[in-house]
């Protein structure tokens, strides 16, 4: 009777033992999914999925070898997966140059401000050879702030698109001989708002170069 006892009291050890650590593994995987999914961050992101996958490896039962979780966070993790290879793919570079192929600034979609800047979304147009292309409404992200508006002409301009809105590396807008920006016919100094930057004021609204 005492060893049987023995024997019932180690398999409860070894049980309690071993179901806590199993327990809070999955625990870490459930918290590694929600961190995953509101990671802004793709390649953290990235580093996040490829954890849980590591993590899942370790999950085992008794009864067949394998838990049911990982075949919910396998689909989860590629679901992640998918998203991450999503947002590189809607990730594309342009750059554009005058005269051969280059925007101008239609129509500004935000209030213009007395530092000089005019928001982050406009109405542009793209020129190539000479040719006007239709317009297009475009936003572009807080991470530099354009300091040009509706009548300038873009010198050059590269951005990368994010998805949700253009991403500038740089820009510069096209200068007469006079060292003054290049402006729409339609479109005349105004310092009204901005006494040293100055904006344009564009009538109806909108620059009009043809």
């Amino acid at each position: 009777m005492e060893v049987t006892a023995n024997r019932k009291v180690e398999k409860t050890d070894q049980t309690t033992c071993l179901q806590p650590p199993n327990e809070l593994l999955k625990q870490q995987v459930y918290g590694l999914l929600d961190r995953a999914e509101n990671e802004p961050d793709n390649v953290e992101r990235w580093t996040i999925y490829q954890r849980i996958r590591e993590m899942c490896r370790d999950l085992r039962s008794p009864a067949d070898g394998h838990s049911i979780l990982w075949p919910i966070v396998w689909a989860t993790s590629c679901g992640i997966l998918l998203i991450f290879v999503i947002a590189h793919s809607t990730r594309r570079t342009f750059y554009f140059s005058y005269p051969d192929n280059y925007l101008r600034i239609i129509k500004n979609r935000d209030p213009c401000l007395p530092d000089g800047s005019c928001g982050y979304r406009f109405v542009v147009q793209n020129v190539v050879n000479g040719e006007p292309q239709p317009e297009t409404s475009v936003r572009f992200c807080s991470s530099l702030q354009p300091h040009f508006e509706a009548g300038h002409v873009l010198q050059w301009v590269r951005f990368t698109n994010l998805g949700s809105c253009l991403a500038i590396d740089g820009f510069d807008v096209v200068h007469g001989p006079d060292g003054h920006a290049v402006a729409a016919p339609n479109c005349t100094p105004d310092y009204s708002i901005a006494t040293i930057a100055g904006h344009f004021n564009c009538e109806g609204g909108k620059a009009k170069f043809e």
